[in-house]
């Protein structure tokens, strides 16, 4: 027994009413080759588990008085503290501050009023490896690149005590007459790290051991 099937006329006008009932997205489905699906964005890797006693970071707008020599004070007006890098066994960060000098005449930050600061026309960029087992601080050299303090916090000369004191600063929030031997040792640090001065090129010079 023979099926009567539509023949070609009526498959094409079938098609046609497809493609007018639909505004050519038919067309399209046939025609158009599949795209593979979006590729998802890239995430950063977790960062390294922090150096145990690595505070977070604090809202940083306050002036901070960093040494006085000679008559002279050096101070600080914070701008920001920032994380920059997870490395093996500890965190880069860095500190954005206006430096600025006065003469010395005993103010101290919350006095309620400070000496007449002279502060300097741009900020500066310092940075510290906060780790208990390799704890640094690096500034900007006057030549190129960075001078680089390595801490031992309990046997410091006294070219590192602005150091050590910014390090307690911008790694666990310590007040600047507080960042002393004994407030490391409640945070896990012993004596006996890395105690030179060395040079670098880059901030991340201190991730690397």
């Amino acid at each position: 027994m023979s099926v009567n099937r539509p023949g070609p006329f009526l498959i094409v006008a079938a098609v046609v009413v497809a493609l007018l009932a639909t505004g050519g997205a038919a067309y399209w489905v046939l025609l158009e080759p599949s795209s593979p699906p979006a590729a998802e964005p890239v995430r950063p890797a977790s960062p390294a588990t922090q150096a145990p006693g690595v505070a977070d970071l604090q809202a940083a707008a306050r002036v901070i008085r960093i040494e006085c020599r000679q008559g002279a004070c050096q101070w600080g007006r914070i701008v920001e503290i920032a994380r920059v890098a997870a490395g093996a066994d500890g965190e880069l960060r860095r500190m954005v501050y206006r430096p600025g000098s006065s003469m010395d005449d005993g103010a101290e930050p919350g006095d309620g009023g400070l000496p007449a600061i002279d502060w300097e026309a741009s900020d500066r960029n310092d940075y510290a490896y906060c780790s208990t087992r390799r704890p640094a601080f690096a500034f900007p050299d006057d030549r190129a690149g960075l001078i680089v303090h390595h801490l031992d916090l309990f046997n410091l000369g006294g070219y590192q005590y602005a150091s050590a004191k910014l390090y307690g600063l911008i790694c666990h929030d310590l007040p600047m007459e507080a960042a002393v031997g004994p407030a490391f040792r409640d945070l896990g640090y012993r004596p006996g790290t890395r105690n030179e001065q060395t040079r670098a090129l880059a901030p991340e010079a201190l991730l690397r051991p």
